[in-house]
């Protein structure tokens, strides 16, 4: 594992351990084993820690979905991608609790939100590109959407549902994961 990968795990221990505002950059680098000047060599400050975390699940999820074989029916890619979703929450889950106790505070801060808008507008390309590769969606009743925007939905219903399990502490099962399935990949015509 390289010096720059040690310290994001760290960082996503000293984070999901204390919320953003109270881990320290001496934490982080007392928990990676690296000396502050060297986490200092990689990034910046605790807040560019917290944006490769982010990206670092952002490019995961991306790298997965394009491993996915589009060409095939609409339902069977659906329910792929609602997998792919669900197996990097479960391996993720500590990221997502992080982003939560976060989220709020960063609105109220003007260099958080900035590089956060960065991330926003990488993850509306990373929906696009999805999006278009599963455009046209036709449902059974003969309704056709943007691959993207039906994208989307799935996404965002996950995440809610994903926020929603980290929030009351619920476990994922077999049964929301085939939920899911069911809903979006049962509702397109083939």
């Amino acid at each position: 594992m390289s010096r720059k990968q040690q310290i994001i795990e760290a960082a996503k221990k000293v984070f999901a351990q204390k919320s953003f505002f109270e881990a320290t950059v001496e934490g982080i680098a007392r928990e990676s084993g690296v000396k502050k000047a060297t986490l200092y060599y990689y990034f910046e400050s605790k807040l560019d820690i917290f944006v490769a975390l982010i990206e670092e699940a952002l490019r995961s999820i991306s790298e997965r979905m394009m491993k996915l074989d589009f060409s095939e029916p609409r339902g069977k890619v659906v329910a792929d991608i609602i997998d792919c979703y669900f197996t990097l929450f479960e391996e993720k889950r500590d990221l997502l609790v992080i982003i939560q106790r976060a989220g709020h505070d960063f609105l109220h801060h003007p260099e958080a939100k900035s590089k956060l808008s960065a991330l926003r507008e990488r993850f509306e390309e990373y929906l696009h590109e999805i999006g278009w590769k599963l455009h046209p969606v036709v449902t059974r009743r003969g309704k056709t959407f943007s691959g993207e925007d039906f994208f989307k939905a799935i996404t965002f219903s996950l995440i809610g549902f994903f926020s929603f399990s980290v929030h009351t502490d619920m476990e994922e099962s077999d049964v929301f994961r085939e939920l899911f399935r069911e809903v979006f990949a049962v509702s397109l015509s083939e």
